[in-house]
């Protein structure tokens, strides 16, 4: 029963890390589109986006409980599927 509700977090914590990497993603491309600010300072502000979705992909990584397989199988397609939705180039 214990292994059933740990499963059941872990897939809750990659979950919603990987719905911020998502939400992220939208604000790095309106950030990309927006010219109601200075091009170095969106530059800057885009930067700290990458940072923190590597931060995000790192903490997921480091999961207690994830494994090889099931990085491979479940988070990899599904940060594919977030990249390949926005259909912006940027992202």
């Amino acid at each position: 029963m214990e292994t059933i509700r740990q499963i059941s977090e872990l897939e809750e914590s990659i979950s919603f890390i990987l719905n911020k990497i998502k939400e992220i993603n939208r604000l790095w491309i309106r950030m990309a589109h927006s010219g109601s600010k200075d091009k170095a300072v969106r530059e800057v502000e885009r930067n700290n986006l990458r940072v923190t979705v590597g931060e995000n992909i790192i903490r997921m990584s480091n999961l207690e409980g994830i494994s090889k397989d099931m990085y491979v199988q479940k988070v990899l397609p599904e940060l594919m599927n977030i990249i390949i939705e926005c259909k912006d180039t940027t992202s």
